[in-house]
């Protein structure tokens, strides 16, 4: 990058109208792609993977605990949980931790294959929604979409397990050995500038692997940066509501766990689709094209993974 076009960038990103400017490019973009539909769509597809991801977990832990052992082990993860969702959750682990192997290893197999269809789904129609943000098409056929898909979901499902356990597990593990008496230890504040670093990071993999290296590479920080802090300022407050069950019972009923999670997933999904149209945005103005193309012709195209 010349020093011309680092001058250019600053005054476009720092100047009042170039702040206006990019933010109504955005909002047009977000608009025209239909954005928050589309991470509705995509937060609904995780939402139908959760189901046969738990039966997987389940079905996995069942081969190696035992009975009496689940509701002791899983204390640190259940207490996050509102107090129903939690029995629920011991409940089903006590079952199938009392049942045969035979029937364990079936539960598994028909839960590993539909975890990985529907989580591939779920992937497949995010890298749709980010190539959209930066209007690209797909230089995969159906078979190798879904191989792609699939790759992706692998790697999302070990990001989101560590994600998880930084922002539930760890801190209670920390504080239980080295801050018994401290409960409001500083490791609760600290986890999430830790998150924030990891989602960021996270994004800016998927974005290089579903639309190749940014134009920009200044475009693509600032997005992901934007990206991780939209999503972790939806969790922790997610987190935040989830506390009070007491509202949460009065206002959903027994469908409030449930309304939470959903509310999060879309959260997950507006975050990284949102920070995809910001990469786009940026990258246009900092390149200085002023008349977007709806699709930029084989030349980018040659940069997809």
């Amino acid at each position: 990058m010349t020093m011309a076009d680092h001058t250019s960038e600053s005054s476009i990103s720092s100047s009042p109208q170039g702040l206006l400017r990019l933010t109504k490019d955005f909002i047009k973009n977000v608009s025209a792609h239909h954005t928050l539909l589309a991470a509705a769509g995509v937060a609904y597809y995780f939402a139908l993977a959760l189901v046969p991801a738990v039966v997987s977990i389940v079905s996995i832990y069942g081969l190696i605990a035992e009975p009496d052992e689940v509701a002791v082990q899983l204390e640190p993860l259940t207490n996050a949980l509102p107090q129903e969702a939690a029995n629920l959750v011991v409940a089903q682990l006590r079952s199938v931790t009392a049942i045969g192997n035979g029937e364990v290893g079936l539960s598994l197999a028909i839960g590993l294959f539909g975890l990985l269809w529907l989580v591939s789904n779920a992937f497949n129609s995010s890298v749709m929604a980010i190539r959209i943000a930066h209007a690209r098409r797909s230089p995969h056929n159906w078979l190798q979409g879904r191989i792609f898909a699939l790759k992706l979901s692998a790697m999302g499902l070990v990001v989101t397990t560590i994600l998880i356990w930084v922002v539930v597990a760890l801190p209670r593990t920390i504080e239980t050995a080295w801050f018994a008496n401290d409960p409001k230890s500083w490791i609760n504040w600290v986890r999430w500038p830790v998150v924030l670093l990891f989602t960021s990071l996270s994004l800016a993999w998927v974005y290089r692997m579903v639309i190749g290296p940014s134009s920009r590479t200044r475009a693509r920080v600032v997005a992901v940066g934007i990206g991780g802090l939209i999503w972790v300022g939806g969790t922790f407050g997610m987190a935040s509501v989830a506390s009070n069950a007491d509202q949460l019972q009065a206002t959903f009923g027994s469908l409030g766990a449930v309304a939470v999670l959903l509310v999060w997933l879309y959260i997950s999904a507006c975050a990284m689709l949102l920070a995809a149209e910001a990469e786009s945005v940026l990258a246009e103005a900092w390149v200085r094209r002023p008349n977007r193309r709806i699709w930029r012709g084989s030349e980018n195209e040659k940069n997809h993974p």
